[in-house]
């Protein structure tokens, strides 16, 4: 989305591309947010990339084990292991 927005904006913003509607308020500020939208979005991305490599390689703990969401999920994956096991034997 980053490669294909970057023309949609230069062009509209280039031809100062402007709506047909009575005052005609130009369009490219609009067409850049898709382009900063999806620019933060990568860089939110390699955040998460970076922190999960150094939760695996231990130098930081994990922030989403303690308590929360998480570890109900854990509990409940447990209990539904438990009663698998429970059925098999």
């Amino acid at each position: 989305m980053i490669v294909t927005s970057v023309p949609f904006f230069l062009r509209s913003f280039n031809l100062n591309e402007q709506s047909m509607n009575a005052g005609g308020l130009p369009q490219w500020p609009a067409k850049s947010l898709i382009l900063i939208g999806f620019v933060l979005l990568f860089f939110q991305g390699i955040s998460e990339l970076i922190k999960r490599v150094a939760v695996m390689r231990g130098l930081i703990p994990d922030p989403y084990t303690i308590g929360g969401m998480h570890s109900a999920a854990e509990a409940e994956a447990e209990r539904i292991l438990a009663v698998a096991k429970a059925d098999e034997q």
